[in-house]
């Protein structure tokens, strides 16, 4: 970028030396000459210029006296003074007109080129800063519209800040999702005119309508999630194109392999149909975590294959899978009631997993995956609350008829099973065999009798079903440690304060 510089002095000679300096070397072009200081101020009005150099003793209107007339009509124009006057006061009164700099004449290239260098720079910094400030400005004109956060939509504000967006011309709004700087992106692409950010990720593009099937395609090559609105005429529709442009770039939660969706090509809706989807999804609710595993995946891929063949929305999509997780959360609940409140916890949560499903593909795979996990959790704890109903009857059969010759056939064929699988789930249940079970509740009955001094050991092996007093004998000091008469003796003195049935049962 060349910036343009104005040479003014009243001695020819000193124009005529200053106008084959190398001005190129520097970043300036030389754009015109003159020796009359007035002439120069008119010429600065009408013609572009960056900086003005200027003898500060010319006749007419001195060095100074053009400097403060810039300073008031273009402050944007850097003055340059050079004097062969090397007096303070001449100094003084450029730094209250604010030149950029003060050189004494002769003037030395070797200065003036360092005078230049620093001007340019001056001024490259001060476009860099205007350029930025004029695109910040632009983005929050712009997302403070697309995001209804300011009703009126004139643009006579943005025409102060480029007015070559301010026309008839046709637009289409564009809503980009991705993780990439899209505007250090977008400069490779045609008819572009403003690109947002609007969050993390979302990007608002603003192209010229003839350019807009171009713009497309350079999406598709660079593999950008886009939605499209339709053809909007001037900026007072930007809100609706941007609404389009949303509705659009949210289909690719149906359609994730899309790369580019436009608003136009969006299905009409079966109303009907979906309504009957969303019933089904609350019916299936109930029944998917109970009905048959294949019957269960079945009748889900088939709710969600129906709400996309009848073009449900993503927000229909996603209030169906909303309404599934609330079923099954609640015949979780129902159907396993045993489970504690941290139990539950571990479990997958299905209002997570719908809100952070990016696509309808992956909502089912998870719903399948959590759904599998889910009726896991559900038949192992039915499979426990049959098995300690069942543990509940056998028991209860073996407290009301130990005392009688009940056998493993006799229990079992209580609980309706086969003796040999009733062998193996009572021991997996209990972690003794049959056998030993009744033996030790034979055994912990009969001490619980002998605290009674006045019970006969006789008396008492028959009582738990023990036919010969001898063989009861051996068993219970196989298990206690000591003959029943022992015990008796020594744990069965009456004391009106003890209770002896707690103490047998505390007694190891």
């Amino acid at each position: 970028m060349k910036f343009h510089v104005l040479v003014v002095d009243d001695e020819e000679l000193a124009v005529e030396g200053l106008r084959v300096f190398p001005w190129e070397s520097y970043g300036f072009e030389l754009a015109a000459s003159s020796t009359d200081s007035r002439r120069a101020l008119n010429w600065c009005k009408t013609h572009p210029v960056d900086v003005v150099l200027a003898d500060v003793r010319m006749p007419g209107m001195t060095g100074l006296e053009l400097a403060a007339a810039l300073r008031e009509s273009l402050p944007d124009v850097l003055v340059i003074l050079f004097s062969g006057h090397n007096e303070f006061a001449y100094a003084q009164e450029a730094l209250r007109q604010q030149v950029f700099r003060y050189i004494l004449k002769p003037v030395d290239d070797e200065e003036l080129g360092l005078a230049l260098q620093d001007a340019a720079a001056f001024l490259q910094d001060r476009e860099h800063r205007k350029h930025w400030t004029q695109q910040l400005a632009r983005d929050y004109w712009f997302r403070d519209r697309l995001l209804d956060r300011r009703v009126e939509t004139d643009t006579t504000e943005l025409a102060d800040l480029d007015p070559a967006l301010v026309d008839e011309t046709g637009y289409v709004l564009c809503v980009v999702t991705t993780d990439r700087d899209l505007a250090s992106l977008v400069h490779t692409a045609e008819g572009v005119v403003q690109c947002t950010t609007l969050q993390t990720r979302e990007w608002a593009v603003l192209v010229t309508a003839a350019c807009a099937d171009r713009f497309c395609v350079w999406l598709e090559r660079h593999r950008l999630k886009s939605g499209v609105s339709a053809e909007h005429g001037g900026l007072a529709e930007v809100r609706q194109g941007f609404l389009e442009a949303r509705q659009a770039s949210d289909m690719h939660f149906l359609h994730p392999d899309q790369c580019v969706i436009r608003f136009e090509e969006i299905p009409e809706s079966d109303e009907a149909a979906v309504a009957r989807d969303l019933i089904q999804a609350g019916g299936l609710a109930g029944s998917i975590v109970l009905q048959d595993e294949t019957d269960c995946f079945r009748c889900l891929h088939e709710l969600f294959d129906g709400l996309k063949e009848h073009a449900a929305s993503p927000e229909i999509t996603r209030r169906a899978a909303f309404i599934l997780a609330v079923g099954v959360q609640s015949t979780l609940r129902e159907t396993a009631s045993s489970l504690t409140a941290d139990e539950l916890s571990e479990l997958p949560n299905l209002f997570a997993l719908v809100d952070e499903a990016v696509s309808i593909q992956e909502l089912v795979e998870r719903f399948h995956s959590a759904i599998h996990r889910i009726r896991s959790v559900v038949t192992q704890v039915r499979s426990q609350e049959r098995t300690d109903a069942q543990l509940l009857r056998a028991l209860t059969f073996i407290d009301e008829h130990y005392h009688e010759p009940i056998s493993l056939d006799d229990v079992a064929a209580h609980l309706s099973m086969h003796p040999s699988r009733f062998s193996v789930w009572f021991k997996k249940a209990k972690g003794v065999n049959y056998i030993d079970y009744l033996t030790r509740h034979r055994i912990d009955r009969a001490r619980e009798l002998l605290l009674s001094p006045e019970t006969k050991v006789r008396e008492v092996a028959e009582r738990i079903g023990f036919q010969d007093p001898r063989y009861f004998g051996q068993v219970f000091k196989k298990i206690v440690g000591i003959t029943p008469g022992r015990y008796q003796l020594q744990y069965g003195r009456h004391d009106p304060g003890i209770d002896f049935q707690h103490f047998a049962r505390t007694f190891p």
